[in-house]
């Protein structure tokens, strides 16, 4: 087929180009127990849960923890978990410009992301308490306003790019622990991630008695990506509990590694359109990114109990410098028709120590008070100031929680824990100024986020968790 250059057909194919570039999902994220911690107990104590004592989410926290010296064969945790971000308004920047469309266009961004809001689940069975205390254990993360959402975002365009829809899929945790000497245990769990491929193809026809197509299919598979954990608890427990536990084992040391997990998306796409007689013009592209990007981290933590008082104290180490901002590809097939191959800006990852510290007191056998905080640094080198605007300031992450103990649940001698936490996550203001010209140079034109702006906000939200022991 013979090449054609004509204004109609670009005029029909560049917006459904367009389209493509801004529905793939390109954006990579952390996930919820990164983001906040599984279970209210966990989170009221600032996110530090690698030393245990995580009511009934420990598959996640630290796998060795499952097994614990606690009489009780099953334990059953759920909860919900809900959070809302509020991000500094953008107004009145360049959000298109002559490098990535036809003209310079001054506009408001998008900063109204969706909330998290989710159910958390937790489950350990100890299978062989006479063989090392044998333990397996599942932990889940399922959101309640969908199934699941993917959203990139723009390339271009100012974009928080952890925030946007990194905790609006599922996440599954399988853990088993064991222990191997007295006062160490070890673990081990998965990770699932999700990669997603499909295919498409879009005919469109502005001939008289004809009408345009499209077809589309893809296809979901399940990555998995593991972690080890280990904890040491100076001095053995004498009999069974927690406060059996607690005073016999002041000191708990735990440790995990996780491996890093990409879930990656490839979207094969053919693109047609007739517009001049029964001539057509064709474009063949491949669209790929990463869907979500969970990755590699080192995760230390200590807790030491004194009376009533507990302290613990973490720090996790991210790999983030690992990190690819992901590239569209648009390759041209045969005898397809001339096109520009998609960019990205360029950006620098930084690997990031994240420290947590939480303090628990238990005010009596029903009541128990706790507090929390964390700081956790941006990922990227340096502000964006030039070409791109991807986002990610540092934050404080201040928490508390309540604790209730029962005896009994529903009048049955089920012994019971009912957790509540608040999160409030302050993200530091930054000044963005972009440079001058846009994003290929041309000093006649603006980049994209032109002149600057405020980048910033807040998240505040809370979880309830509730764990039974069998």
């Amino acid at each position: 087929m013979n090449r054609i250059d004509t204004s109609v057909a670009k005029k029909l194919l560049h917006p459904f180009l367009g389209l493509m570039l801004l529905a793939s999902p390109s954006i990579a994220f952390a996930h919820i127990g990164d983001f906040l911690g599984f279970g209210a107990r966990t989170m009221g104590l600032g996110g530090a849960g690698v030393t245990g004592d995580t009511s009934g989410f420990e598959a996640y926290h630290n796998p060795a923890s499952l097994a614990s010296d606690s009489k009780e064969r099953l334990t059953f945790s759920w909860g919900l978990v809900f959070v809302r971000p509020s991000f500094l308004s953008i107004n009145h920047v360049v959000t298109q410009n002559t490098y990535v469309a036809d003209g310079q266009v001054y506009g408001t961004v998008d900063t109204q992301y969706r909330d998290t809001f989710g159910q958390i689940l937790g489950l350990s069975y100890k299978v062989l308490p006479d063989l090392g205390q044998f333990t397996v254990g599942l932990v889940a993360f399922l959101p309640l306003s969908q199934l699941a959402y993917m959203d990139s975002g723009q390339p271009y365009v100012p974009e928080y790019f952890l925030y946007r829809s990194g905790t609006q899929r599922p996440q599954f945790e399988l853990g088993a622990g064991l222990k191997v000497l007295p006062g160490l245990r070890l673990g081990a769990g998965l990770h699932t991630a999700f990669g997603l491929t499909g295919n498409g193809s879009v005919f469109l026809n502005t001939k008289a008695n004809s009408v345009s197509t499209m077809t589309f299919g893809a296809s979901l598979k399940t990555v998995f990506s593991g972690y080890l954990g280990l904890l040491w608890s100076l001095g053995e427990a004498e009999g069974t509990g927690e406060q059996a536990q607690r005073k016999s084992q002041p000191w708990n040391l735990g440790l995990v590694y996780r491996s890093s997990a990409s879930s990656d998306f490839t979207l094969p796409m053919t693109a047609s359109a007739r517009a001049l007689g029964n001539a057509s013009l064709d474009y063949v592209f491949t669209a790929s990114s990463s869907l979500f990007y969970d990755p590699a981290a080192l995760e230390t933590g200590a807790s030491f109990a004194a009376g009533d008082h507990r302290w613990v104290a973490q720090v996790d180490y991210q790999f983030w410098s690992g990190f690819k901002v992901p590239a569209l590809t648009l390759r041209p097939g045969q005898d397809s028709a001339q096109m520009n191959p998609g960019s990205v800006p360029s950006y620098n990852f930084l690997n990031i120590l994240v420290p947590r510290a939480g303090w628990e007191w238990k005010l009596n056998s029903f009541h128990t008070l706790r507090i929390g905080y964390s700081y956790r640094p941006g990922t990227l080198k340096g502000l964006s100031n030039g070409p791109g605007n991807y986002l990610d300031p540092s934050k404080h992450v201040i928490t508390a929680g309540w604790g209730f103990h029962f005896d009994t649940f529903l009048g049955f001698p089920i012994p019971s824990q009912l957790d509540i936490a608040l999160n409030y996550q302050q993200l530091l203001t930054q000044k963005i100024v972009k440079t001058g010209g846009n994003e290929a140079g041309d000093m006649t034109d603006l980049k994209i986020g032109a002149p600057g702006y405020n980048a910033g906000g807040r998240l505040f939200g809370g979880a309830v968790s509730l764990a039974l022991a069998f």
